[in-house]
């Protein structure tokens, strides 16, 4: 031990090669040890010395070092101190300040309230609804929720606080679920109408801002694109300019397209009305007047007026059923005009196909009718154009005009005027032969001789209605040779419908030939007359 110059008390420990200060007690009082304390008791400044702590202050003032266990503040016991630092780091504090943020009792807060981090509750809580100490409800709070199960099972609420999750207009589930009554995500800027692309739902309205955007599966979806829209690919298309493809069917109970209004069962525009459950459309909306088109029991049908199939009403009527009974489809037509007479019967004027079941036409006019042109296809021979009550009887046209008559061509008017009939003709008739009509006017020469050329035969008939059947005639080939002028040369389509050219005999012309040869003959008995008279009076 020894006091230095300065006047300070030191021990010394010289037993090692170099001098080392163990205690020095300055001028001052200060002391410094290079070694440990070791005391069971005493106090140092304001904290008393035990065998197992450090101490000082009393009751709610009190600050212990308790070797083994820790340090705690306002308390003499460390479990009950509201503020406490265990020997493994653990700090606990029911008050305290860390920067700007305030600690309570199961809770870590901002200054001014807007946040709070509340363990008891294990939510994390941020909002302006804050600011007073027991707030309400307000759409200006957000909770993370560290709850999972039962009602408060959401992990981000927005706007409700406490234990009323089910008011919050946001919410995500601990499940992921997301629930928002009114939500904008994307370019928003603090505007009443944020501008740019943004998904937003307000009011129960959702709206879809984007150059692109697609919602759903790849098998189905609504997507959009270059200003069109598209449901399930090419399943609805819309374009920019409104054009609509689609390839489904579109169900209505109302509402309007274009100039139509809907309804469950009816399209209707001005005086046009389309009747689904009627099957009907109905043009007008004077029953007297208006126009009808659709099917009833019968089938398809069209109305003008109020005139109906049994030939009563005014108007015209028109429909295409079966009557039953195998008789395939007809065609029912009534026009019928002034009412006066009340029924099919008593009407003045009218046009009746069908009418009541008779399968006829009626035309009855009280001014007459006139009619410049009747217009009908060619027809032919199983189906003529105009038939007179079935196939088997009509006209129709090839090469002329044809008439059959029982299923039988029997008649035809030729192009160029020539009438052929396959059988007599039975007529009362007469020859053009007015002199006016004449000229290079000659008498026959030569007739006598002419008709001891011709010859007369009998014959059987090998075709057209005769056939089989014995005749007497002349022979084409023979008096073509004696007068050609008696023969012609026509197609026989009554006979032969393939084209080919026959010879026909006017007998009629042979009349000429034979006065000129009875008149020549006549002269000749006359002349041995003659001859004979002389021969008697010589």
């Amino acid at each position: 031990m020894e006091v230095d110059n300065t006047g300070n008390l030191k021990i010394i420990n010289r037993q090692s090669t170099t001098d080392t200060t163990v205690i020095q007690l300055d001028k001052d009082g200060d002391a410094t040890f290079s070694g440990n304390i070791t005391s069971e008791g005493g106090s140092i400044g304001g904290f008393t010395i035990s065998e197992t702590a450090l101490t000082g202050g009393s009751a709610g003032t009190t600050v212990a070092l308790t070797p083994g266990t820790g340090i705690h503040i306002g308390s003499a016991s460390f479990a009950s101190a509201p503020f406490s630092v265990d020997n493994s780091g653990e700090l606990n504090t029911e008050s305290a300040k860390i920067g700007n943020w305030v600690v309570a009792p199961n809770l870590i807060r901002a200054p001014n309230n807007t946040i709070r981090l509340d363990a008891a509750n294990q939510n994390i809580i941020l909002g302006a609804s804050l600011l007073s100490f027991d707030p309400a409800p307000s759409t200006d709070i957000l909770i993370l929720e560290g709850s999972t199960t039962g009602p408060l099972a959401f992990r981000l609420r927005v706007g409700a606080l406490g234990n009323r999750p089910n008011e919050a207009p946001f919410r995500i589930s601990g499940s992921g679920h997301v629930f928002a009554s009114d939500i904008t995500v994307g370019n928003v800027v603090g505007t009443a109408n944020p501008p740019g692309e943004k998904l937003q739902f307000v009011d129960g309205t959702l709206t879809v801002s984007a150059s692109d955007f697609f919602m759903g599966s790849s098998a189905q979806f609504i997507s959009g694109s270059e200003g069109n829209i598209e449901i399930s690919s090419s399943n609805f298309h819309l374009t920019a300019e409104g054009e609509v493809t689609m390839s489904g069917n579109i169900t209505a109970a109302g509402g309007t397209v274009g100039g139509w209004s809907l309804s469950s069962t009816t399209l209707s525009s001005g005086d046009i009305d389309i009747d689904s459950d009627n099957d009907v459309i109905t043009v007008g909306t004077d029953a007297d007047y208006d126009i009808k088109l659709g099917k009833n029991t019968d089938g398809p049908f069209f109305q003008m007026g109020s005139a109906l199939d049994d030939g009563t009403g005014t108007g015209m009527f028109m429909q295409i059923k079966d009557p039953g009974g195998g008789a395939g489809d007809r065609v029912t037509f009534n026009l019928l005009q002034d009412t006066s007479g009340g029924g099919a019967g008593g009407f003045t004027d009218f046009i009746k196909m069908s009418p009541a079941g008779n399968t006829g036409l009626s035309i009855k006019a009280s001014a007459g009718i006139t009619t410049s042109t009747i217009v009908a296809g060619n027809g032919s021979s199983t189906t003529p154009a105009f038939q007179l009550n079935s196939t088997n009887d009509g006209f129709y046209h090839s090469g002329g005009i044809r008439l059959m008559v029982n299923n039988a061509n029997d008649f035809m008017f030729a192009d160029g005027g020539t009438f052929h009939a396959d059988a007599d003709v039975i007529a009362y008739s007469s020859t053009i032969s007015d002199k006016r009509l004449k000229d290079d006017v000659k008498t026959i020469e030569f007739g006598l001789d002419k008709v001891k050329n011709l010859r007369g035969v009998e014959f059987t008939w090998n075709k057209g209605s005769r056939e089989g059947e014995r005749d007497i005639g002349v022979i084409a080939q023979e008096v073509e040779k004696v007068e050609s002028k008696l023969v012609r040369e026509h197609e026989m389509p009554l006979l032969d419908e393939s084209g080919k050219i026959y010879k026909t005999v006017d007998y009629e012309k042979i009349t000429a030939v034979l006065i000129e040869a009875v008149k020549e003959q006549q002269e000749q008995i006359d002349e041995l007359k003659k001859e004979v008279e002389e021969l008697k009076n010589a």
